[in-house]
């Protein structure tokens, strides 16, 4: 993007950090925090802010110091990429993770990929595993999904996952879901 994505506006005064946390706050999180980027704005839009523990050091890390600054068990991470997340994506998280007690993670599958930043984690479970890959250099949260247990969550919306990695993706969303194109 060549920026901040969190901070990139879907629409004015939207930016899609505000669209992760009100998908988040609109589930029935207790507390939706951002962890690292740009302290100033995040706060400036009324977010909690966490310094992310690991700076530079991939998404693992940044999973990492959410689960340590967390108040619950249950975590849901999701990326701020997301333009179209709604409440139901973290919302069968939850559910997945909660039927399965022994589990580390319930992850978002899409067309057969799972999705690590966007998941529901169990600190009690997957925390020690976490910390151990990290400290072995491990950075991709991916490869860690067997050791902790993962469930895969199938079935979600496809447009709710819909990420953007650049501005063209962005223009592309936003075409897509304009007024004009949408049915009635």
């Amino acid at each position: 993007m060549g920026r901040d994505k969190a901070l990139v506006e879907l629409e004015p005064g939207r930016p899609l950090v505000l669209v992760a946390a009100s998908a988040l706050l609109d589930a029935g999180a207790v507390e939706v925090a951002a962890v690292g980027g740009d302290q100033r704005a995040l706060e400036g839009l009324g977010l909690t802010w966490r310094p992310d523990r690991f700076p530079g050091e991939g998404p693992l890390g940044g999973i990492l110091t959410a689960l340590a600054a967390a108040p619950t068990d249950v975590v849901v991470v999701v990326a701020c990429d997301m333009p179209g997340i709604g409440p139901s994506v973290p919302r069968a998280l939850v559910a997945a993770l909660a039927a399965e007690p022994t589990a580390g993670a319930a992850v978002a599958v899409v067309e057969g990929r799972e999705q690590p930043l966007t998941a529901a984690w169990r600190r009690s479970v997957a925390l020690d595993a976490l910390d151990a890959a990290f400290a072995d250099g491990e950075r991709a949260p991916r490869r860690l999904l067997g050791a902790v247990g993962a469930v895969a969550v199938t079935g979600l919306a496809a447009d709710e996952l819909d990420d953007v990695d650049s501005p063209s993706d962005l223009r592309r969303y936003a075409e897509r879901h304009s007024p004009s194109n949408q049915k009635d």
